[in-house]
């Protein structure tokens, strides 16, 4: 039987990294990213307050 192994790969200034070995924080900045991104898309907007 044959195993497969599944690699989560973002790139990060031009440098492919695999997910699992960045920082916590590293990964905590990413998916802060991707969800803002994807409300953005769902049309949602950043209200800026003072």
């Amino acid at each position: 039987m044959v195993e497969l192994k599944h690699f989560n790969i973002v790139v990060i200034n031009g440098e492919e990294k695999e997910i699992s070995s960045l920082s916590k924080e590293e990964r905590q900045r990413l998916v802060d990213e991707w969800n803002r991104r994807a409300l953005e898309h769902l049309g949602y907007k950043r209200e800026k307050t003072a």
